[in-house]
């Protein structure tokens, strides 16, 4: 705990002396970045900066040696762990998720922001997914390898990929397949898509912070919140290109695949197959897809309980089942 402390009140006085540079903070992920003691520091890192009162955004981005290696966790390191070094691992992966996710942490509040330009494994994919905003390069490649290592995915992100059309997300834990930039952008998972070049002018961007005029500062909590994101988007957006018509997908892409890939699920023949990693990689699956599926059923029998001027509770068990029914 002591050394923990220390650490953090070291990364505090490094982060305080970077505020001169602008209103954004840059956190360095290299090769097999997602180990024990990175995620802790990256905890750190990002508790901190948001802590900083001058900090408006973290950039989370791939250091310069990684921009065409692996970013995640070590994977055959994760599959020699014991039951309990494992659970270790999931648990502070998850905390780091729930850091990202959030927009406030540490008494601070900014944004997250994930520019990883390289491949994407298991953690990794867990960070872009959770980061409020995921910017994706002609070079980035997202992939699940850890069923094939005799491991869940560790993205976390089971209630994105359940969602995924023509069961993209099932193939991809099944076949460790990749998805590439352009792909992850068409199918909603990144927010943004970006030239790899201009990343480093993506983050000067964000840096220059928001005046308190023209485009204003924002105070947390409610409308500041959403204004200070929609200025965020607004800057990646300036820096991002469009993506070609989806009519333009060739063989070398999976979406090319995606009628195929959802009639091989269709017949069952792939589920039947998978190990035992796999079975519970379609458990996680399952699980986030009804999870989904409660939260959309609550928020219809809410609008239908204010349509007829009713509580929840009043709602006849028929119109329930008309709400549930093409959630499923």
């Amino acid at each position: 705990m002591a050394r923990a402390s220390l650490r953090a009140a070291a990364t505090l006085r490094e982060l305080a002396a970077s505020q001169a540079c602008g209103a954004a903070v840059v956190l360095r992920a290299g090769d097999h970045s997602f180990s024990r003691p990175r995620v802790l520091d990256m905890l750190g890192e990002l508790s901190a900066a948001r802590a900083a009162r001058t900090t408006q955004s973290a950039v989370l981005m791939g250091t310069d040696g990684a921009e065409h290696g692996s970013l995640g966790s070590n994977m055959a390191k994760v599959a020699r762990m014991d039951a309990a070094a494992r659970a270790k691992h999931f648990q502070e992966l998850a905390n780091l998720m729930r850091s990202l996710g959030t927009l406030s942490d540490g008494g601070g509040w900014a944004p997250a922001v994930v520019a990883l330009d390289g491949v994407l494994c298991g953690s990794a994919v867990g960070a872009a997914l959770h980061a409020p905003f995921f910017v994706a390069t002609e070079r980035t490649r997202l992939c699940l390898p850890g069923p094939s290592h005799g491991c869940p995915p560790e993205s976390l992100a089971s209630h994105r990929l359940a969602r995924l059309p023509h069961a993209l997300g099932r193939y991809l834990a099944l076949t460790g397949a990749a998805l590439t930039g352009p792909e992850c952008y068409a199918l909603g998972l990144a927010t943004h898509l970006c030239e790899a070049h201009a990343l480093p002018q993506l983050a000067d961007a964000l840096g220059e912070g928001f005046s308190d005029g023209g485009e204003g500062g924002a105070a947390a909590g409610g409308e500041g919140e959403r204004r200070l994101l929609w200025r965020v988007s607004r800057r990646l957006s300036d820096a991002c290109v469009e993506l070609p018509p989806l009519g333009g997908w060739g063989e070398e892409h999976a979406l090319y695949y995606a009628p195929q890939v959802e009639a091989a699920f269709s017949r069952g023949s792939l589920p039947e197959a998978s190990p035992l990693a796999l079975s519970l990689t379609f458990a996680q699956l399952r699980a986030g897809l009804l999870h989904r599926s409660k939260v959309e059923l609550l928020q219809a029998v809410e609008t239908e309980a204010r349509r007829r001027h009713e509580t929840r509770a009043e709602v006849e068990d028929e119109a329930v089942a008309r709400l549930v029914t093409p959630l499923f």
